[in-house]
């Protein structure tokens, strides 16, 4: 699970953590930071990106 919050929420974020989340993203949001966390959680640190963002765009 990876929530998202908004900078005034950040403080909650850590229960969510306590609760089992994966990790936090606080708003606003880029598409590399999007795909480094869910890279960092799937411990896929040096591969190639699963998700290619020349494709997005």
């Amino acid at each position: 699970m990876l929530i998202i919050c908004d900078k005034s929420d950040e403080a909650n974020s850590v229960e969510t953590i306590k609760a089992g989340a994966h990790g936090v993203l606080v708003k606003p949001l880029t598409l590399e930071v999007i795909r480094k966390k869910i890279d960092t959680i799937l411990e896929r640190g040096g591969v190639t990106p699963i998700v290619q963002l020349s494709v997005l765009k």
